[in-house]
């Protein structure tokens, strides 16, 4: 062999190196970037779903039905029918636990 071809040969490795180099960086930010996209997706599928169910329970009230109504006035305002008792448990905060 020629000591063009050994300079050829280095050349060509040099070239595939160096295209090796700038081609996978971009490549795994790609699939990192992917996967990031795929979760975007469904925390927006999972909002919509949220947003779905609450028109819902908005058109519930709006029609003012009576069990929703009820619900609500239980859960979000703590009120209770005549001659109930509502008991409150305090929840454990995290610090507490540790």
């Amino acid at each position: 062999m020629k000591a063009t071809d050994f300079i050829l040969i280095f050349v060509a490795i040099g070239v595939v190196l160096l295209a090796v180099f700038f081609i996978l960086p971009p490549i795994s930010e790609n699939s990192e970037l992917q996967e990031e996209l795929l979760k975007a997706q469904e925390q927006v599928e999972q909002l919509k779903a949220e947003l779905r169910e609450a028109d819902s329970q908005i058109e519930k009230l709006k029609s003012k039905d009576k069990e929703t109504i009820e619900r609500v006035a239980r859960d979000k305002f703590n009120l209770a029918k005549e001659g109930e008792v509502i008991y409150k448990i305090p929840r454990q905060e995290k610090d507490a636990e540790d």
